[in-house]
């Protein structure tokens, strides 16, 4: 795994460096830091779906732009309503 130094670079020199957005303190900690199980689980059905990764406003906003909105809906049949 790689990890991000402070410096804002990692890697083969000048493969990556620092871009022009001034970056916190805590960027590395955070970029370098553990997904939680809920965050992983978000990610790894983003990926196998091909559903724009973020929050869901972020997520519809994003597959509209893309033309991936049937990636949003939930998979399999829909349910049949057994009281109609």
């Amino acid at each position: 795994m790689v990890e991000f130094e402070a410096d804002g670079c990692s890697g083969a020199e000048g493969l990556l460096v620092d871009g022009s957005v001034v970056k916190p303190d805590s960027w590395t900690p955070f970029v370098n830091g553990a997904e939680t199980e809920a965050e992983l689980k978000a990610l790894r059905q983003s990926v196998e779906r091909g559903t724009p990764f973020g929050g869901v406003d972020w997520q519809v906003e994003a597959a509209g732009r893309l033309g991936l909105e049937s990636s949003l809906p939930p998979l399999g049949r829909l349910r049949l309503d057994r009281d109609a």
